[in-house]
């Protein structure tokens, strides 16, 4: 029969919770102060996050910190190996390189388009089988960061410690489950919406990223009933069809109105020279945004403006 010295699954909740809560205020303090420049590297802000997450759970899981960060000592749980050894600080730092997909590059942002796709794909295939595996592949609750450097979980009066072998239904079943919820994703995703189909998107977002803007989300909505009292080309409460497009400009000065306003209306005209304009689509909404990431903690900033086609039109083409 298990040793209870295996069953601390809430308390590594509560240990997770409170790192997180750690490493977020760090985070928000960075992201005030560097708001400007983290935005304007992008998705190189990402390595920023990289380095503190590596250091605080590679430094701290290992011998040095006896696998103790602040929420495990907190709840009096530790990281060891199957001898009951601490990490070495090489193992640790493995250890956590094999989360880093899962809290640091899962929000990254990138431009409308296949690349996208495949990437967003594989780090949410990979997330995914590593939660399942901590929620089901008890007691032990070893998922890939475990495998990887023969690493488990356990209470800290742990006098010895045994890693038993991970059932195979439970890597299969799990693996199967992630892979066919994803292919359900896919297919909601690509439905076709309003005669719009992935390839027009796809080459608008190209036309975007030539400005350097980036087309990072999209939404369509049919029988949508909102319209602005004073349209000319439908009536207020009537069923219309609205696209929402949100694009990331970092040049974007949300505090100069002038300004924003007019980079609003850039990535207008390139909506409304592409093919997607020509499609069913009555009411125009678009967000720009600018983003500053290091990995699982953002602040943005926003600026929204909508209207009909003929509304934008006679605005942008005056």
């Amino acid at each position: 029969m298990m040793d209870n010295k295996y069953f601390v699954f809430w308390k590594r909740i509560f240990a997770f919770w409170t790192d997180s809560l750690i490493l977020a205020i760090l985070a928000n303090f960075i992201l005030i102060f560097g708001f400007d420049f983290i935005a304007k590297i992008g998705n190189f802000g990402a390595l920023i996050g990289f380095v503190i997450f590596m250091a605080y759970y590679g430094v701290q899981n290992s011998e040095i910190c006896k696998g103790q960060t602040i929420g495990k000592r907190l709840f009096r749980i530790k990281v060891v190996d199957g001898n009951n050894n601490y990490l070495s600080l090489q193992k640790s730092f493995l250890r956590a390189l094999m989360l880093t997909p899962v809290f640091v590059f899962n929000s990254l942002m990138f431009p409308i388009g296949t690349g996208a796709v495949v990437y967003q794909a594989i780090v949410g295939f990979y997330s995914a089988l590593v939660i399942f595996l901590f929620l089901f592949n008890w007691p032990q609750r070893r998922s890939l960061h475990d495998f990887t450097v023969k690493s488990i979980v356990v209470a800290n009066d742990c006098e010895n410690t045994e890693i038993t072998h991970s059932k195979k239904p439970h890597i299969i079943i799990g693996t199967v489950s992630v892979l066919f919820l994803m292919l359900c994703a896919g297919i909601f995703t690509a439905a076709p919406k309003i005669g719009l189909d992935f390839n027009q998107i796809n080459s608008i977002s190209k036309v975007f990223s030539e400005q350097n803007m980036k087309l990072v989300g999209y939404s369509i909505q049919r029988n949508y009933t909102f319209a602005p009292k004073d349209a000319q080309t439908i009536q207020a409460d009537a069923p219309v069809s609205s696209i929402n497009l949100v694009i990331a400009d970092s040049k974007i000065d949300i505090n100069n109105k002038n300004f924003a306003n007019a980079r609003v209306n850039d990535a207008a005209k390139i909506f409304f020279k592409s093919k997607v304009s020509e499609t069913n689509v009555d009411f125009v909404n678009i967000s720009l945004i600018k983003r500053a990431s290091i990995g699982a903690n953002s602040k943005i900033q926003r600026f929204s403006k909508n209207g009909t086609q003929q509304q934008w039109r006679e605005e942008i083409f005056r």
